[in-house]
């Protein structure tokens, strides 16, 4: 009599889970990043995190941990360290980001920097978490935010713009990582991060189409366009990084919290505040400053506090 083989299962405790979203689309991002994970105030020993089909980024390995600690899932929360992940994008899709949270972890990495929101933070910052989230909502992704050099997706807008701080006598200083806010009505529905050059490129589902007049009920309408309003959340957060190095996630978002910096909408007269843009359906939002003469230039100014 032959008996049939009986295979047995491992179950090998996963310290390490990572799931990263597009702020852009909320989609999960599960391929073409590199991500290296440090303890918190060491530079060596680091590893790399990996894809699996779910779309989360894992390690089975944590350095620093002994192998029977993590097979004890049950002590996990009272052993956990602080370590530093680095995700960065080769394809430029999306730009850096850089953060701190506990390992071992028992589910997907929780980043310490949701908590302690107020509410005007996290509306300005709206488009990160899903749409019916609550005042307490806690995420258990981490944001990524469209590179200047992303290329748009099919029925998703895109605001674009240079930023620079421009002085009263026309001295200008970078704007990177400022964060910039794209509302419609009452409601935020797009939301992006400058690069370090100050570029930012915000991008996000077109909203419901408008309301047509009576005209464009019987004459149909030749363009589809929204009044949008734009905000610009600038801590000047270069002033404080050596070249190529990123700031953390949790002083990006501090920006939202802040008073937005005035986009000029001309350098001349008074220098007016940018009014609402037009955004039309299936063309780039380019936001730019008007010099003299009418002439306009290729950067959004933002003057200085």
């Amino acid at each position: 009599m032959r008996l049939a083989l009986s295979p047995d299962s491992v179950v090998l405790p996963l310290p390490v889970g990572l799931s990263l979203r597009s702020v852009a689309t909320r989609k999960r991002v599960g391929d073409e990043l590199t991500i290296n994970v440090t303890r918190a105030g060491r530079k060596q020993p680091s590893f790399l995190l990996k894809p699996v089909p779910s779309g989360h980024w894992v390690s089975h390995q944590l350095p620093g941990f002994e192998r029977d600690v993590l097979h004890r899932p049950a002590d996990w929360v009272a052993q956990a360290r602080g370590y530093r992940f680095e995700v960065d994008d080769p394809a430029g899709r999306y730009l850096p980001i850089r953060f701190e949270a506990p390992l071992p972890a028992r589910k997907a990495v929780v980043w310490p920097g949701w908590r302690g929101w107020g509410a005007t933070q996290r509306s300005r910052a709206a488009p990160v978490f899903p749409a019916d989230a609550g005042a307490s909502y806690i995420p258990d992704y981490l944001p990524l935010f469209s590179a200047p050099g992303a290329r748009p997706e099919n029925g998703m807008a895109q605001v674009r713009a240079q930023l620079a701080i421009r002085e009263t006598g026309g001295a200008t200083r970078n704007a990177g990582w400022a964060a910039v806010t794209v509302g419609l009505g009452t409601r935020v529905i797009g939301l992006g991060i400058a690069d370090a050059e100050g570029r930012v490129c915000v991008s996000f589902p077109y909203p419901a189409l408008p309301q047509q007049s009576t005209a464009e009920a019987a004459d149909g309408r030749e363009q589809i366009v929204w009044d949008v309003r734009v905000r610009v959340y600038c801590s000047e957060l270069t002033a404080a990084l050596s070249d190529g190095e990123v700031p953390e996630l949790g002083r990006i978002f501090r920006q939202l919290a802040g008073t937005p910096l005035r986009a000029m909408a001309t350098i001349m007269g008074s220098q007016p505040a940018l009014p609402d843009q037009k955004l039309s359906l299936g063309q780039p939002l380019i936001l730019r400053t008007a010099l003299a003469a009418g002439a306009i230039s290729s950067t959004l100014f933002l003057k200085s506090p």
